[in-house]
């Protein structure tokens, strides 16, 4: 789909009535963060599905 994610991801969630919306973040923080918002944050207030946010992984962090 073209346009804004904060727009088309509640569309899609709604027309295809999800029980779960799995989003991927960048992880900005500080200034870009206060900046540029969170499409997250936005979806997030505007599904009325359940929502499960997944940061990226950390640098350094090792797998078991």
């Amino acid at each position: 789909r073209y346009g804004s994610p904060r727009t088309v991801i509640p569309d899609v969630v709604a027309k295809s009535r999800a029980d779960l919306l799995l989003l991927g973040t960048h992880g900005r923080a500080g200034i870009a963060h206060a900046l540029l918002g969170t499409v997250a944050g936005d979806v997030l207030r505007d599904v009325t599905c359940d929502v499960l946010v997944v940061p990226p992984r950390r640098h350094g962090v090792r797998k078991s």
